[in-house]
């Protein structure tokens, strides 16, 4: 479990598409706003004194301690799920994207194969960033060839911050 303090009307980052905002601290108790894609059901639990949700089959958000006007919050996600404050999820959406325009300035590398560079370079950041859990995808990636299709596919790896990222916005 992580645990994040957060005040009323700040927010954390599960994945790229999860967001749970602290929307009011009223004693000790807490009111969460939850925007998640529409296929995840944000269920409340049973015991309202426990101030947990669950948001789809493997996230659950539960209010561990209330000090004043500061919350803190356990986050149980799988391992290849991140979890961020929201600014700090904007600020490496930032980064992520700067790196990319300064990537794309860049001339292309002389290579003989460069689909082939281009899917080692991608097959090496999946892997640092998500460890075996990428390796399906890796497999995915491997048969392709066309070299705009690898771009897009290294920009997704680049800003996306779970598998599931990877792939939606690689196929946009």
């Amino acid at each position: 479990m992580l645990v994040l303090a957060r005040s009323k009307d700040q927010t954390i980052m599960i994945g790229d598409d999860i967001e749970v905002t602290i929307v009011d601290i009223a004693g000790d108790r807490v009111r969460f706003g939850v925007n998640a894609p529409k296929e995840m059901a944000v269920v409340p639990s049973d015991d309202p004194a426990k101030q947990l949700i669950k948001i789809g089959k493997e996230v659950s958000v539960q209010v561990v301690d209330v000090r004043g006007d500061k919350v803190r919050l356990g986050v149980v996600v799988p391992r290849d799920m991140s979890v961020h404050r929201k600014e700090v999820y904007d600020a490496i959406r930032r980064e992520n994207s700067a790196a990319r325009q300064v990537a794309a300035a860049q001339p292309p590398a002389s290579h003989p194969n460069p689909a082939k560079a281009l899917k080692d370079d991608i097959a090496d950041g999946l892997v640092m960033k998500f460890g075996e859990a990428a390796e399906p995808l890796i497999d995915e990636i491997r048969p392709l060839s066309d070299l705009g299709m690898l771009k897009r596919i290294a920009v997704a790896v680049e800003s996306a911050t779970t598998l599931d990222g990877v792939r939606r916005i690689w196929s946009k």
